[in-house]
């Protein structure tokens, strides 16, 4: 965080993971599961990257004695990658190699897929606090996803709200 001005901070908030899951699997013709099969192995391979970027700023300012405005603009990019390969075969001669030798056995399936969506979005809020008393609250979102319909790539996401606190009511 950044102080530009005493009641405006700016904000920038990055975040990164990288997930890789390899799974091996082997059940060798002298096991009951695999004796009517002549062993059976698999190999999974899944890859899931994700990427975040948050920005914003925030302006928080005394009004009057008895009031205070908080706003906030922001803007949020998220990236998904997935990506997953899985191979798995029966009848091996020998099932000593393990999943070492996929293709000495009858390949039963073999299959793998990349993915990748997206989320970007802008978003705004206002908060108007009167002495503790009366809140008022207004939000604007506007997202774009790319699992969002074809031609509804973007969507708009009003909102409003009041509160009252009765409990420091006479």
């Amino acid at each position: 965080s950044y102080n530009i001005l005493e009641s405006l901070k700016f904000n920038v908030d990055l975040g990164f993971s990288n997930e890789y899951t390899n799974r091996y699997s082997s059940v060798p013709d002298s096991h009951p599961a695999g004796a009517n099969e002549g062993g059976r192995a698999s190999i999974s391979k899944f890859q899931n990257k994700t990427v975040l970027t948050e920005t914003n700023f925030t302006y928080n300012k005394q009004i009057t004695n008895n009031s205070r405005i908080t706003a906030l603009l922001g803007y949020s990019f998220q990236q998904f990658d997935n990506e997953n390969t899985f191979t798995q075969a029966n009848q091996f001669v020998s099932t000593a190699t393990k999943w070492n030798l996929m293709q000495s056995g009858n390949i039963l399936s073999n299959t793998s897929f990349r993915s990748q969506n997206l989320l970007s979005s802008y978003y705004g809020r206002v908060n108007y606090n009167v002495s503790d008393k009366y809140l008022f609250t207004v939000t604007v979102r506007r997202d774009g996803s790319s699992r969002f319909g074809g031609n509804n790539k973007w969507g708009t996401f009003p909102s409003a709200a009041f509160a009252w606190n009765m409990a420091d009511e006479d």
